[in-house]
């Protein structure tokens, strides 16, 4: 006689599925053209060519950054900075911004005594100050880097000018020269909170003294505190 084998009574195995965590979108920008948000912070620091820099930057509203900065050219000139930014608008991929910034600069030498040196290369004098347009542009991913353009139109205050030759004559108390900066670069994030910073890009000089043109370069780090 025929023996039907016993009928397995166990539930079929079914396969686990994962549930995955979405990544953390990455907001913290420094450089580029959004802002942080109400009382978020960021900090940005960078090495370069000419100058290294140390920045703070503070939500003050949700569309307004301010903070404070200290740039130094390797301390032949060191220079403190208050920053703003106020976001004008954004979408989906693009964020517009206006920035300004400006503040005393201490230089190790007189302008008398110093050849080709942070004055020459930097443009920048005694007091400083520029504004202009940030514009970035980001894709959909929530680690996607911040590709940002940074034009500025800045001002430089030199206090105590002098004639380069017997006969140029008494100088003016204070002497003030426009420059152009220009900048391209990237907030790459590698964490929800970390971005790597990588920018180029040149400065145009009013001053007769000074470099027509310089190449300036950094990379670094922005992160949130």
């Amino acid at each position: 006689m025929a023996v039907t084998p016993p009928v397995s009574r166990l539930a079929p195995v079914r396969p686990v599925r994962a549930h995955l965590v979405p990544e953390r979108p990455n907001n913290t920008s420094v450089y580029a053209a959004p802002t942080l948000g109400q009382w978020n912070r960021g900090i940005g620091l960078y090495l370069g060519y000419p100058v290294l820099e140390a920045r703070f930057a503070l939500g003050l509203l949700d569309r307004l950054n301010g903070g404070v900065s200290f740039d130094t050219m390797y301390g032949a000139m060191n220079e403190v900075r208050l920053h703003f930014k106020w976001q004008l608008s954004a979408s989906d991929h693009w964020v517009a911004s206006v920035a300004t910034e400006g503040g005393p600069a201490f230089f190790k030498d007189s302008a008398q005594n110093e050849f080709h040196g942070p004055r020459y290369l930097t443009g920048h004098r005694d007091w400083n100050w520029d504004a202009g347009m940030v514009l970035t542009y980001r894709a959909g991913g929530a680690r996607s880097p911040r590709l940002f353009l940074d034009g500025r139109c800045a001002l430089a205050f030199d206090t105590e000018p002098f004639s380069v030759s017997p006969l140029g004559g008494v100088p003016p108390p204070v002497a003030v020269a426009g420059n152009a900066v220009i900048r391209a670069g990237a907030e790459m994030p590698f964490t929800a909170g970390t971005s790597f910073l990588f920018s180029l890009g040149f400065d145009v000089h009013g001053f007769a003294q000074d470099s027509q043109v310089m190449v300036a370069a950094a990379v670094g780090v922005v992160f949130g505190v």
